[in-house]
């Protein structure tokens, strides 16, 4: 798959290790926290996060797609996404920060205002830090934002988990959130320093931009919102701190295939918008096609391993006290999977130019979610949380396949699927026969993967020539 391929690579592995910071806070705090306060910390962060995914994906996503297919305009493109970036996210923080009382009502508990107060602060430096990413992406200089996503990742480690240990408690935790935005801001404008400058190239209309940004604000923000209701219901509903703190876990490693696939999210969009404006209907046909089958191919085996394993692998991150949050975990897991995979293919028509499609299924969403969430939540507590999220990711996931399949006449076939189901399912009834937990747990994990590749091998769905493409990309250098 050329540069898209090796994009995606990259992103995979600073995903990997972005996804190892996010599990070492989570863990680190769900010890040293309890389940109570760790449970708090949970909610607030899931609030921040909803918040700064309306400066992530819109203006920073608008940048992305405007240099990549209109390089001579990167220093008007940068100006104006900038500006729109500094209004917005300092509307955003005052709204929020004013609203905390409010928002604390509505979750049944006041004492969360002081914490969303504090949360607020890292709103603006984060919004920043994701626009100049989305400079880094638009420009393909993939492996700079790598580095610089990297980075982040270290710094928001040492400053959660330090200012905990110290005794800052989650007034420390939502602290060393901003430090990581703070060190990825500043890398991204070094990378970018006196890039565009040269260039003559006027102004860019901002309206432009927002036309772009709007909708995919809205769906990104949906999107989250479906994947954070069942979380924010329990606390409404249920109302104690510990079995939020138990559901934070279970949603925590859950989101463990999101947060390693959503890279090729980051390296489709670029690619995808290129071959659109140059109406390549073959290439874009092949970014569609390859990218879900490599997608499929990874998404399916992880999450049947973490539902078959579900209670060893919360005992190993969170300590035999979070054991209440395996079973949700086992369920949850697959609507997360089907949420990545609607995530994607919402990339792609996004890319085409056509945000307004996801948007609109993500917000018909909503209601869907509250509705399922309200009626399961009551009956079968915390799985019934993680029953009304997974309907919600597949009804999701249905909704957009048929939309590509229908606007770009690919997707992935079908008889390539269902080999990789059956391979994920003798996987899943190894590891209900053959229970392994504590320490070796990660090397049964690879030793099952391998298992998976094998089967597929043996029926023909995965060979040699794959593996000397992945090899081939894996040898190149990012130019």
């Amino acid at each position: 798959m050329g540069s898209l391929a090796r994009g995606t690579l990259y992103f995979m592995f600073v995903q990997a290790g972005f996804m190892a910071s996010g599990y070492i806070i989570h863990a680190s705090l769900g010890r040293l926290l309890g389940p109570a306060a760790y449970g708090i910390f949970g909610v607030i962060i899931s609030l921040m996060t909803l918040v700064n995914v309306m400066l992530v994906a819109g203006v920073p996503q608008a940048g992305s797609r405007f240099i990549a297919i209109a390089n001579e305009t990167v220093g008007a493109i940068k100006k104006a996404t900038l500006n729109l970036q500094v209004i917005l996210s300092l509307a955003v923080f005052a709204l929020y920060f004013l609203l905390s009382p409010l928002i604390a009502g509505i979750l049944g508990d006041p004492a969360l205002s002081g914490y969303i107060r504090a949360s607020a602060f890292v709103i603006p430096v984060y919004a920043l830090d994701a626009l100049y990413c989305g400079f880094l992406n638009g420009l393909r200089l993939y492996g700079r934002q790598a580095v610089t996503l990297f980075l982040y990742s270290i710094a928001k480690v040492v400053g959660t988990v330090g200012l905990v240990m110290l005794g800052f408690a989650i007034y420390g935790a939502i602290a060393g959130y901003l430090l990581g935005p703070l060190v990825g801001l500043g890398i991204g404008w070094y990378y970018l320093r006196g890039t565009g400058k040269c260039q003559n190239s006027g102004n860019f209309p901002a309206r432009k931009i927002i036309d772009f940004a709007y909708p995919v604000i809205i769906f990104s923000f949906s999107l989250l919102f479906l994947m954070s209701t069942d979380l924010f219901l329990v606390k409404m509903i249920i109302g104690e701190d510990v079995q939020a703190g138990f559901y934070t876990a279970a949603s925590t490693l859950s989101r463990l295939p999101y947060y390693i696939l959503t890279g090729l999210g980051f390296a489709l969009f670029p690619a995808v918008s290129k071959s659109v404006a140059a109406k390549d209907t073959a290439q874009t046909g092949k970014y569609i096609r390859e990218s879900m089958r490599y997608l499929v191919l990874l998404i399916l085996p992880v999450t049947f391993i973490i539902s078959a394993s579900s209670e060893a692998l919360i005992g190993l991150f969170y300590s035999d006290q979070y054991a209440p949050a395996s079973y949700p975990l086992a369920i949850l897991v697959f609507g997360l999977a089907a949420f990545t995979l609607f995530n994607i293919l919402a990339t792609v028509i996004n890319a085409a130019g056509r945000p307004k499609i996801p948007m609109f299924i993500a917000a018909a969403l909503i209601p869907v979610a509250i509705g399922l969430n309200s009626f399961l939540i009551p009956a079968y507590h915390l799985a019934g949380a993680a029953m009304a999220t997974t309907i919600t990711g597949l009804a999701g996931l249905i909704l957009v396949s048929v939309y590509v399949l229908k606007e770009f006449g690919v997707l992935m076939e079908i008889a390539s699927f269902t080999k990789m189901l059956f391979a994920s399912l003798v996987v899943f009834i190894i590891i209900l026969a053959v229970p392994v937990s504590g320490l070796i747990l990660p090397l049964w994990y690879a030793l099952l993967f391998g298992i998976y590749l094998s089967v597929l091998i043996l029926i023909k769905e995965f060979n040699k020539n794959e593996l000397e493409i992945l090899a081939r990309i894996l040898t190149k250098r990012d130019g």
